[in-house]
């Protein structure tokens, strides 16, 4: 579904986000547009339905397409053709890894890697996509999977708050690198034996954007 293109309602921008869930008939168009998605059933319960982030959080967990819009006015037209959320197809979020570290000498274990990457709301308090990659084997070994795990139900936000989890089963030293949507984002990180973290809160949130194959957030993770 979308936004439509001409004819935009309350109604229309209200079922993008909510559908099948009826309207409530005290929404006012001004707390649709501001309100977050975090605000809503999968964050803090402040209202009852997920609002699309214009104002609140200073415009930070807006949905993508949308600008700032911290006190209004809000412009019907500026939802035209919107997505609310993933669709795993057009809109999606998903991570390759590579381990290219050295394969280990016995008796040492394997250097084998497995990833997590988790994305949240901008104050890192709720987290609403996340997934795994399972052992990556030493030695050249490189998977892909999707982070947005159900299709309609995680929201596609302008900006991505991310975190990447390597827990890294050698032993030693090795080096990790983190791109997103063609951006380097890490170089030479070193990962220790065990849980590794890496974040926006050190490195800098990405945009969501169309980065060739579709639009949202391509992670890529080399190790070595």
């Amino acid at each position: 579904m979308a936004v439509p293109s001409s004819n935009i309602t309350v109604t229309s921008i209200w079922d993008e986000a909510n559908s099948p869930a009826s309207i409530g008939t005290d929404v006012s168009f001004a707390d649709l547009a501001g309100y977050s998605y975090f605000e809503g059933p999968s964050g803090n319960n402040t209202v009852s339905y997920n609002g699309w982030g214009q104002s609140t959080t200073a415009g930070l967990d807006r949905i993508f397409g949308l600008s700032v819009s911290t006190s209004g006015p809000y412009n019907f037209g500026a939802f035209q053709n919107l997505d609310y959320f993933y669709d795993n197809s057009n809109y999606k979020i998903e991570a390759t890894v590579n381990n290219n570290i050295a394969t280990a000498t016995p008796p040492d274990p394997p250097n084998n890697i497995d990833v997590t990457v988790t994305v949240y709301d901008s104050t890192g308090a709720y987290s609403y996509a996340f997934g795994g990659s399972g052992a990556v084997n030493e030695g050249g070994g490189s998977t892909f999977f999707d982070v947005t795990n159900g299709a309609g139900s995680e929201p596609i936000l302008a900006v991505g708050y991310w975190s990447v989890d390597i827990n890294y089963l050698g032993v030693g030293v090795a080096g990790a690198d983190v791109t997103i949507n063609g951006t380097n984002k890490v170089t030479g990180f070193n990962i220790f034996p065990g849980s590794n973290l890496i974040d926006w809160n050190g490195y800098g949130a990405e945009n969501v954007a169309f980065n060739g194959a579709f639009t949202g957030l391509a992670f890529t993770i080399d190790c070595y």
